[in-house]
């Protein structure tokens, strides 16, 4: 064991800085500051919570959903949740922020808007995940009482993992959802206004009343459900993509005797304390590795200088560095002004590298003692530490700041050379898996377990973008990522251009567009936008856009006031090269705004082996349904692996639930061992997306959806597989043949054995001699590739013409033109499926294929052209592809990717 680790943390306990009770190893709550504390000797639990309001409760409208309000709503959870668990679980500390901030990440949301009330099933312990409640439902106003008792209901779902136990019409076959003929027990979790208690064996005594989900989900009663081990929930409860159950300590093995419902609350409020966040609340050390390789450590104060341009004012922030600038760090906890902000960034240049040995355990205690220094409720602890992917703390440490309720925020760094010298990467896929020595935890892990997000970069550029965006996350801010990428490199005289969607108020408010470079780099590169008008605009911008320059850094960010006329809309952003730029060039986009993606794993773990599966809730202030989200997958080392693969939302396994904004991804064992990034991409090209709680589990009347404009967002996820896979057998490959009729004209390809057999005995087709491959079935990062066809629609209706695409906006856009799938003329008739392909990693002109994969083209002959003789064909041959759009056929890029 460190001998110096030992020593703080037991100064530390010594000094009342920090508990030695004893907590649940391991998981991050939803938030730091959201915590169970149990007491062995009385058996009871207390549970700190965090709520999310997206209004000032001190400058209300009405006036009376004031703090009183809201301190009345925790009082009523506090004495229902009491009431409901038997006196086993009760409420301590209620940390309520406010304006929208931490919304993506608190347990129960607040929303002073009209909605149902809903939950994530078992959301305890997982980032992103939450249960929301509205302050009318159906247009009618919920007291206090009401709204409290709907947190308790919710935390059932949300923290208990129990299900619903009334009745609701419904066409569902979902087992975990309330329908017609249920049977409902009398409990809170049928009807929370009415009833106070958990159901138990009495409640399904008479096996005609069983029909409840909670009863076909868990096939037993609340009860006997929260005593049992999470690892005996079957797969109807707990299916693959839905977080495992918590098993809090108050009902571990707990025996039948103790079931039951209190009748007298005497006791409920005995830790209760309901405490209002200020507008800033952050207090963050800055732990600076001085080990680092003399590149990546100045990336690595570039970076952290960001992070203190973006921290708000009356934010607190230390700066230690190591080794040997722990015990006196390089500042002490410091408020933060425009005038200490540019001391701050001076202290941060003074620091110095060096080759002795460091010690991550002692900076990283150090730094909690400077957050404990002082220490008042309404602080949130983190701290940001920049350092090596292959840094590891002790499991001691790791305990130390989950007690301390101090999220770390790491931002690693490695450039491929050095990762590739210290670990050996897999062949095939491009990555690696980290494993931290016995005793130990990664950075990945320490920020998982602490309610903290952890970052890597490939490059020193990259650091900055990630800390910019960790900066973020440790304010709670709502903002959201439009867009964000990099290029490696930029040659002399070319240019650049990155599309990204901005959406109007209230949906999204100012915009800041972000470019980082290496320094050097720096003066090589012009920027400009292209506004959704087709105008382009330089420096010096236009009212409305406003330029901040750092050469130093080597960053430039552009914001863009939700209040510019012609705002909403398509926007570019052009880099030009006038020198060659020899680094990587990070950018993102991101906005205000009420709508977020949340990414997360789920499974493919040691400490959870059931099949992976990727997931990224979208919400604002209720769930986004039938929005676009496809992931993209690169390997540690910043390969691309699979491009653009849907994610969905139809309830469909492993997706839990329709429409409730959480979108699955399986992914099982297609995946080898390693550690990877997944990029979630969400828009509303279609306009499809909107805002609904059709999704939701509390029992009443669905509020109106709302309609969405266009949008996008992007969300970045790095997680490790750690379980081992098992390949899948590859599925065999089929030929898609090219035909041409002679007498039309037409182009035609299948894949199809008796489609090929029919054409070749026909005199009037001829093979092309183009092809490409499909595969015989679907296999991860595939689509099915479907074929439509249109009846006369060409030569004075004597012919069809046929149509393929394995892009979903396509199929849906045409599905919903001829939803019954009619036979009639000029409609899209779905024919089949004609084998499997890729989906392209750029679609489009200048499109492009994951490495490995062949791009196929698509040209269109239009009517604007070729009256009255449309016809799509697909090329594999580029050449064939331009000699198409020479004759005048549409070029219409890349479209899909053969094997």
């Amino acid at each position: 064991m460190n001998r110096t680790l030992t020593r703080l943390a037991t100064s530390l306990i010594a000094a009342g800085l920090l508990s030695s009770a004893a907590l649940t190893p391991a998981y991050a709550a939803n938030h730091v500051l959201s915590l169970e504390r149990h007491d062995a000797a009385t058996g009871v639990t207390t549970v700190d919570v965090t709520f999310g309001l997206d209004y000032d409760p001190d400058n209300a409208t009405p006036a009376e959903r004031n703090r009183q309000y809201v301190t009345d709503i925790a009082n009523e959870f506090a004495k229902s949740l009491f009431i409901m668990t038997n006196g086993k679980k009760r409420v301590g500390n209620v940390y309520v922020y406010t304006k929208g901030r931490f919304l993506d990440n608190v347990d129960a949301l607040i929303l002073n808007k009209d909605g149902r009330a809903n939950a994530s099933i078992n959301g305890w312990t997982n980032r992103g995940h939450t249960s929301t409640q509205y302050a009318t439902m159906n247009k009618v106003v919920e007291s206090p009482v009401q709204l409290g008792k709907t947190i308790a209901h919710e935390w059932g779902h949300y923290a208990l993992g129990l299900y619903d136990e009334y009745k609701e019409p419904s066409n569902s076959t979902d087992p975990t959802s309330p329908q017609t003929n249920d049977t409902p027990r009398n409990t809170i979790m049928n009807n929370h206004e009415e009833f106070a208690g958990l159901s138990s064996s009495a409640d399904y005594a008479d096996a005609a009343m069983r029909a409840t989900a909670q009863f076909r989900a868990h096939g037993k009663p609340a009860w006997e459900t929260l005593a049992a081990n999470p690892a005996s929930d079957g797969a109807v409860a707990v299916p693959d993509g839905v977080p495992k159950r918590t098993w809090w300590q108050a009902f571990r093995n707990l025996p039948a005797t103790s079931f039951g419902t209190l009748t007298s609350n005497t006791g409920y409020n005995a830790a209760l304390n309901v405490i209002f966040m200020p507008d800033s609340t952050t207090k963050q050390v800055l732990v600076f590795d001085r080990t680092l390789p003399e590149a990546l450590f100045s990336a690595a104060k570039r970076a952290a200088e960001q992070m203190l341009r973006k921290v708000e004012l009356g934010s607190r922030i230390a700066i230690v560095a190591y080794p040997n600038q722990v015990t006196t760090p390089v500042a002490q906890i410091t408020t933060i002004t425009e005038a200490t902000r540019t001391s701050l960034i001076g202290n941060i240049e003074a620091i110095t590298r060096t080759s002795d040995a460091g010690d991550a355990n002692a900076a990283l205690l150090g730094a909690l003692s400077l957050l404990q220094s002082g220490r008042a409720n309404t602080d949130t602890l983190s701290v940001a530490i920049f350092t090596t992917t292959a840094t590891e703390v002790s499991n001691e440490t790791q305990l130390a700041l989950k007690t301390a309720q101090a999220a770390v925020q790491p931002v690693t760094v490695d450039t491929t050379a050095a990762a590739t010298s210290q670990y050996k990467r897999g062949e095939a896929m491009g990555t690696f898996l980290r494993k931290a020595a016995s005793g130990n935890v990664l950075m990945r892990d320490l920020a998982e377990r602490t309610g903290g997000v952890y970052r890597h970069a490939n490059t020193p550029t990259e650091m900055l973008a990630l800390a910019s965006k960790s900066a973020i996350t440790s304010q709670g801010l709502q903002q959201a990522v439009v867009t964000e990428g990099e290029f490696s490199s930029i040659a002399m005289g070319t240019s650049k251009s990155i599309g990204f969607q901005l959406s109007s108020a209230p949906l999204d408010g100012d915009a800041v567009v972000s470019v980082w470079s290496a320094p050097s780099d720096y003066s090589k590169l012009t920027v400009s936008l292209t506004s959704p008008a087709g105008q382009t605009v330089t420096a010096p911008f236009p009212t409305g856009i406003t330029l901040n320059e750092n050469s130093t850094d080597g960053a430039r960010a552009i914001s863009i006031s939700r209040d510019l006329a012609g705002r909403a809309g398509q926007w570019k952003l052009n880099l030009t090269a006038t020198g060659a730029v020899t680094q990587a060039v990070e950018y993102d986009v991101l906005t205000d705004t009420r709508l977020i993606a949340e990414p997360d794993s789920i499974g493919g773990a040691d400490e959870d082996t059931r099949p992976l599966v990727l997931q990224a809730i979208v919400r604002g202030p209720q769930p986004v349904a039938n929005a676009d989200v496809v992931v993209d997958i690169f390997g540690d080392s910043g390969r691309l692996l699979f491009a653009n693969v849907p994610a969905r939302d139809d309830g469909v396994a492993p997706d839990l639930k329709a429409d409730d904004g959480m979108y699955t991804l399986a992914v099982g064992d297609a995946l080898p061992q390693g550690e990877y990034v997944a990029v979630f991409k969400v828009s509303n090209a279609a306009g499809t997306a909107r805002f609904t709680t059709s999704g939701s589990l509390r029992k009443g009347v669905d509020s109106a959806s709302e309609a969405l404009g266009n949008f996008t967002r992007s969300a970045e996820l790095y997680f490790a597989k750690e379980t081992a896979s098992v390949a899948p057998l590859p599925p065999v490959q089929m030929t898609m043949t090219e035909y041409r009729n002679k007498p039309f004209d037409y182009y035609f390809s299948t894949a199809t054995a008796a489609d090929k057999a029919a054409l070749d005995g026909l005199a009037d087709w001829e093979r092309t001699g183009q092809s490409f491959n499909v595969l015989s079935r679907s296999t991860f990062g595939a689509g099915s590739v479907a074929r439509f066809y249109f009846d006369k629609v060409a030569r004075n209706k004597t012919r069809g013409s046929h149509f393929f695409t394995v892009l979903d906006g396509e199929r849906k856009s045409l599905v919903k033109l001829n939803p019954s799938n009619s036979t009639a003329p000029g409609l899209p008739q779905l024919e089949r499926s004609e084998g499997y392909v890729y989906f392209p990693a750029v679609e489009g002109v200048d499109g492009s294929c994951v490495a490995g994969l062949k791009p196929v083209y698509r040209v269109f002959r239009g009517n604007a052209r070729f009256p009255d003789n449309p016809n799509h064909r697909f090329t594999a041959d580029v050449s064939v592809y331009n000699a198409m759009v020479a004759a005048g056929w549409d070029g219409e890029g890349v479209k899909f990717c053969a094997p």
